[in-house]
């Protein structure tokens, strides 16, 4: 069984799945190919089963005529104790938008009789052009947790207008609710750049440090300000006295790793003097998180994992780091010393080209580009950038990410064919094209990994991907390594 659902008759219909051979092309591996083949797998193409789960002597419903309903009756259907209508209803309402209906929804959204029906009143009105802050605001008092997650999710676009400073008073009002609501607090937190959205988001970390989802949602809520919030945590003294030290190492490795991983210099120069300033336990838990994400382990050895990482200056801390009386931190902080360089050190390795700003246009284009590659690279190559071993390479740091333009339109076009070699490993995979995309979309994607994670690579325009496409009009072959190099 793959899938369950509710039924229009109150059944719970149930999909089997049936079919040998599931994986895409690309990513079969010789092993399962050749398991597939001696074993016929790949004949039964037709044997799924869909089952349906009703009460024993009892008839199944009358699935109601809801796309002949009136607007007024579906906004009823919302809280329904049948899942399917309250799900239909909505996706009905949302189609027709019809403003007539719209006070009756706003009405059951406030209201706290039933948090099916508010619930579900809640997300059509978002799906109707918005919720207004009225509603959400009285649906943030709801007794049921799924409600206030729900309302403090839909008060993030209030946090980018004139009410943010009472949106936000609210939402922090719930930084001591039950681990669900904070669990999505969190996460909108990181919507808004303000103090008081960091010292909630720590304070909620502290409470649930031992909740693996809780760190992982802090992380993620807080991107882009991990060191603030490394800040705040170390400032709270002894915060995980009580706790498991154990946690609070785990927590400080991961905001250090993040750090690195962002390539900002100024946060990073940060990170070093606060893990100088740390006592020593907490100091190395940040100074492994940095070595993890700076370097790879190989034969027993942690290599460098691609470019130094440039800083704007020498940081002193790393001094006091160096000459740490606890051997195990000044040993780890003589290992980090090989991963930067700034302006006069001597070991000094080439550096990326100076950064030149994005103009309107371009910053436009890179925004667009996160969201592409969120939902079309990401998967494989990862967030950070940094690859998934056995499927994709890492993008940072990658001169086939930062080099050529000629290349990576190339590959990003019509895909590449293994092997290819990045940071000294070689990969054997094949990368499909992404040639459904148009000129913008793909010029997006590539301006965004070309000055992601520290990049400062030029800017890609779609004019670029446009000469390159009609090339190559209806291309269906992958490029090899020895075929792009040919290209300058």
């Amino acid at each position: 069984p793959v899938n369950a659902y509710n039924g229009p008759d109150g059944s719970l219909y149930i999909v089997d799945f049936y079919r040998g051979l599931i994986q895409h092309r690309i990513y079969l591996t010789s092993f399962l190919r050749k398991q597939i083949e001696d074993r016929g797998l790949y004949e039964p193409i037709g044997l799924g089963r869909i089952y349906r789960v009703t009460y024993k002597g009892k008839d199944a419903k009358q699935p109601p005529p809801m796309s002949s309903m009136s607007s007024a009756k579906l906004a009823k259907q919302l809280g329904h104790l049948n899942g399917w209508n309250r799900s239909t209803a909505q996706r009905l309402l949302v189609e027709k938008n019809d403003p007539s209906v719209r006070p009756l929804i706003e009405q059951m959204a406030s209201s706290n009789r039933n948090h099916l029906a508010q619930l579900h009143s809640l997300w059509t009105l978002d799906g109707m052009g918005g919720v207004d802050w009225s509603i959400l605001k009285e649906a943030l008092k709801s007794t049921h947790p799924k409600v206030r997650s729900a309302a403090i999710r839909l008060s993030e676009p209030q946090l980018k207008t004139s009410l943010r400073p009472i949106v936000l008073e609210q939402l922090l009002s719930h930084q001591y609710d039950i681990p669900e609501v904070q669990l999505q607090l969190v996460l909108s937190l990181g919507q808004t750049s303000s103090s008081k959205a960091i010292k909630a988001a720590a304070s909620i970390l502290t409470q649930n440090l031992e909740h693996p989802y809780m760190r992982s949602a802090v992380l993620s809520g807080m991107k882009g300000k991990e060191v603030d919030l490394l800040s705040e945590i170390i400032n709270r003294s002894n915060w995980w006295a009580k706790k498991s030290e154990k946690a609070a190492s785990q927590i400080y490795t991961e905001i250090a790793k993040c750090i690195i991983r962002s390539r900002d210099a100024e946060a990073i120069e940060t990170a070093i003097q606060l893990a100088a300033k740390a006592e020593v336990g907490t100091s190395f838990a940040l100074l492994t998180g940095f070595r993890e994400s700076a370097f790879k382990r190989s034969q027993g050895k942690w290599i460098l994992d691609g470019k130094q990482i440039v800083l704007n200056k020498k940081v002193e801390a790393l001094n006091d780091l160096l000459a740490s009386p606890d051997e195990e931190r000044a040993v780890l902080a003589k290992e980090l010393y090989k991963a930067f360089s700034w302006p006069g050190k001597a070991e000094l390795k080439k550096v990326s080209p100076e950064l030149v700003a994005l103009t309107s246009e371009q910053q436009a284009r890179f925004d667009t580009g996160r969201d592409l590659y969120a939902i079309s690279c990401g998967a494989c190559h990862q967030p950070h950038g940094l690859g998934q071993d056995g499927l994709a390479p890492p993008l940072k740091d990658s001169d086939w990410s930062t080099g050529s333009k000629e290349r990576m339109i190339r590959i990003v076009l019509h895909g590449l064919q293994g092997p290819i070699e990045v940071h000294g490993k070689k990969w054997e995979l094949i990368m499909p094209g992404l040639s459904v995309f148009d000129d913008e979309q793909i010029a997006s994607i590539m301006t965004y990994v070309r000055r992601e994670w520290g990049h400062t690579a030029s800017p890609v325009d779609p004019s670029e991907v446009k000469s390159i496409r009609t090339q190559y009009p209806g291309r269906e072959d992958m490029w090899t390594v020895k075929d792009l190099l040919k290209i300058q």
